[in-house]
């Protein structure tokens, strides 16, 4: 190690296996970026691998950020330019049984000048996400978080994340963190109204393939300048946010993290795609479709019954909250036109209408936009 490599500037931890960044180290260009793979032998740490970009050039930073699961290790490079003039990157390895091997280069599809993809990575299994907090789609610096799912011979980029609410200079990606199931991502300098940085951080589902808002998590006693999202983590359904200029006790900038237990998302039985018909007796129940989707004041749900039935249609949020009954009745056979007005609490998102007559249950997305 030399001045200015600044080793340790990221870590990440897995089974016996560390990873960490020198984002300022020289070897290949002047702050090209190094990583080093640490392993534990049963008494001690051992250097096992140091990784450089195979494109590696001048200022990348390559290992600003890094993420390792078992075998396989992302490297965030946010001022790489293969997009664009600090676009950013990501590389990912993988350890073949003897030694690590450069798999792909990962670059958003959206990418583009100082987007600073890289900034912040985080890696589950065949799952990836990068974030982007210069991304300047929603508005200057507002910020995004790309996920690539693994398909078994190549990473795909599988979505692209944004705030619900994005804003200027929010610094949304600015971190991130995922698991099987969730996607956090922080959003340190988020202001509301005329109070800066008060920070937030993004929670999304992975429910039926999809990547879905599911809630904005703020501190019950957020200042300005607290950064709240300045650190983000997730383990299994529980999160963790870091605000680390949190001022306690008269202690300014003394720091805080807080935990939050999500919901986990609502599955409903024996989901089925629309149109399809079933058969139980003397029963038959047809949901035939739920239109307009996306909606945004009013949605029709049509079903046909070809003998008379109990029937309920629920909607539920998809946290498998209830958040409407449009039926509970008794239905003749034939078509029926069924709608539902959201309440205007709702917000924007995907919703799950449930239509249930006891003995089959069918379901169907639409997405509400306000």
């Amino acid at each position: 190690l030399l001045p200015g490599d600044r080793f340790g500037e990221s870590v990440s931890i897995s089974d016996g296996l560390v990873a960490v960044g020198a984002l300022g180290h020289d070897a290949a260009a002047e702050d090209a970026g190094a990583v080093y793979l640490f392993r534990y032998n049963g008494s001690s740490w051992e250097q096992e691998a140091k990784l450089l970009a195979p494109d590696a050039a001048a200022g990348d930073l390559f290992g600003i950020s890094v993420a390792v699961d078992n075998d396989l290790l992302v490297v965030g490079a946010s001022r790489d330019d293969s997009t664009g003039v600090d676009s950013g990157s990501l590389y990912a390895y993988r350890n073949d049984g003897t030694s690590w091997q450069f798999e792909q280069k990962l670059v958003a599809d959206h990418g583009n000048q100082y987007d600073l993809l890289g900034t912040s990575v985080d890696v589950s299994g065949n799952v990836v996400i990068g974030g982007s907090f210069g991304d300047d789609s929603r508005g200057l610096n507002s910020g995004s978080a790309t996920i690539w799912l693994f398909d078994g011979l190549e990473w795909v980029q599988d979505d692209v994340l944004f705030a619900d609410d994005p804003g200027p200079d929010d610094h949304f990606g600015r971190t991130v963190a995922i698991s099987d199931t969730l996607a956090v991502v922080g959003s340190h300098w988020k202001t509301v109204g005329t109070r800066f940085a008060l920070g937030a951080a993004y929670v999304y589902s992975n429910v039926l393939t999809d990547w879905l808002f599911e809630h904005k998590l703020v501190a019950s006693d957020r200042e300005e300048l607290d950064l709240f999202g300045e650190a983000v983590a997730v383990y299994g359904h529980t999160v963790l946010v870091g605000a680390i200029r949190t001022d306690l006790e008269g202690a300014t900038d003394a720091g805080s993290a807080n935990f939050y237990a999500i919901p986990r998302p609502f599955i409903p039985p024996e989901p089925v795609a629309v149109g399809e018909s079933f058969h139980t007796g003397h029963e038959s129940l047809r949901l035939d479709g739920v239109y307009p989707n996306p909606f945004r004041d009013r949605v029709s749900i049509e079903l046909h019954l070809e003998s008379p039935s109990a029937l309920s249609v629920t909607v539920y949020n998809m946290a498998g909250q209830e958040v409407a009954v449009v039926t509970d009745t008794f239905l003749g056979s034939g078509p029926a036109r069924l709608g539902w007005s959201p309440a205007p609490h709702l917000a924007s998102g995907m919703y799950l209408v449930r239509v249930n007559t006891g003995s089959r249950v069918l379901t169907s997305k639409v997405a509400l936009i306000r």
